[in-house]
């Protein structure tokens, strides 16, 4: 008897940018999980003339992008996109996928400037702890690998990205005065928003520690001159029950109700499905209407920001 043939599938292409080969980084392959989110991404260098190759791939649904934590570009996915979320996803079935073309985005000019923002994304749930530069501690793994996007506030221009370290170390340096929001593009996600973060003659510089937990992630941005509050103090002062429910979730916030800037509820594609200003130490969020699945509940207060994920069931 003939032992049946396995079809190998793959995926291929090359960055570019200004047409010429792109080579400053390495691919990423981001594999979609049944619930919308996505797996952490496998990685292949890139050639001296921009290609990489994802050998040996099951079949199903990917991203692909190239990141470059120091070149002049934007991490970049598939079809000039600046995060998973709104990434061109490709359907790998029958036959292998090549001449996946990125063009790579650039960064856009910036004035130099004397500020910076620097901090490290952590994976809760090793009981692992981790000093920060301003002395305060965090729990957890370093997640290396994760896009974080700067954005201008308001208006929300993408100003520059960068790639965590093995370390989960990330930084911008050279930053012009004025006011900023990171981005944490995790899993498809970028609900996850840190405070303002404001730079000016007499505050240049900020650490931010960002922890990924099982009920969500906490971000928190500190003068880098003091200490603030730890990642395990904002995340215990929010509560959010029964979880998972039908639609109606209990919101318990135990810290001054003066320091909630704003609560709001998205789904995973990121559109926003409810919003309401915290008036009491405990609000109702009536999702009920909406369909079953994962939905983030952002809480942004004077120290940071949390979100913790919803589960409709």
């Amino acid at each position: 008897m003939t032992a049946p043939v396995v079809k190998t599938l793959s995926i291929s292409g090359v960055a570019s940018l200004d047409g010429l080969p792109f080579t400053q980084g390495q691919a990423r392959l981001h594999a979609k999980n049944s619930n919308g989110s996505f797996a952490a991404p496998l990685t292949s260098a890139l050639s001296a003339n921009g290609a990489f190759t994802f050998a040996d791939v099951p079949a199903g649904e990917y991203a692909v992008s190239v990141a470059s934590p120091t070149s002049e570009a934007l991490t970049t996915y598939f079809e000039k996109a600046t995060t998973l979320l709104n990434a061109e996803v490709l359907t790998l079935s029958a036959a292998s996928i090549e001449g996946v073309s990125i063009e790579m985005i650039k960064k856009p000019a910036l004035s130099s400037g004397p500020g910076s923002i620097a901090g490290k994304l952590l994976l809760s749930g090793d009981g692992s702890r981790h000093l920060l530069t301003d002395g305060r501690t965090m729990e957890g793994t370093p997640l290396s690998g994760v896009t974080i996007l700067l954005m201008t506030s308001p208006g929300g221009e993408l100003v520059a990205s960068t790639v965590t370290a093995a370390d989960g170390g990330f930084g911008f340096t050279s930053l012009p005065l004025g006011a900023y929001k990171l981005l944490i593009d995790y899993e498809g996600s970028v609900n996850l928003e840190s405070p303002e973060i404001t730079i000016t003659t007499s505050q240049l510089s900020f650490n931010v520690a960002s922890e990924v937990t099982d009920e969500g992630i906490v971000i928190i941005a500190a003068p880098a001159t003091t200490t603030g509050i730890s990642s395990e103090a904002l995340r215990s002062m929010i509560k959010a029950y029964p979880n998972p429910s039908g639609g109606l979730f209990t919101i318990a916030w135990s810290g001054p109700l003066a320091e909630v800037k704003e609560i709001i509820v998205h789904n995973n594609n990121g559109s926003t499905v409810w919003q309401h200003p915290m008036t009491a130490e405990q609000l109702t969020v009536d999702i009920s209407k909406q369909p079953a699945g994962v939905y983030f509940l952002r809480l942004v207060t004077s120290h940071g920001a949390a979100v913790h994920k919803l589960v409709i069931k």
